[in-house]
């Protein structure tokens, strides 16, 4: 983990989860974090990103339209996102 710390200058808590995630086939990791997703595709882990959440929340129908607009508008408002992500999440959910 530590080593995964100083290679990919991530946090404990990113580098933990990567960490437990190696060798795992069937692992999936939720991560926004640049670093994070890096460490996660350099070591053939599958990611999924909170945008993906979302919308994949949405199309199970586990939230309403509105739940996941609202999710999507906070992400855009709190978060490190490109607006065109939001926006094309935003078309997706249409």
């Amino acid at each position: 983990m530590h080593k995964l710390q100083l290679d990919f200058n991530m946090g404990k808590g990113e580098a933990s989860i990567i960490a437990v995630s190696i060798g795992q086939n069937d692992s999936l990791v939720a991560t926004d974090n640049k670093q994070g997703r890096k460490a996660a595709q350099i070591n053939n882990i599958h990611l999924i990103g909170s945008i993906e959440i979302i919308i994949s929340l949405y199309q199970q129908k586990k939230i309403s339209l509105e739940k996941a607009k609202l999710s999507l508008q906070i992400l855009k408002q709190e978060g490190w996102f490109n607006p065109y992500l939001i926006e094309k999440a935003m078309e997706d959910l249409k």
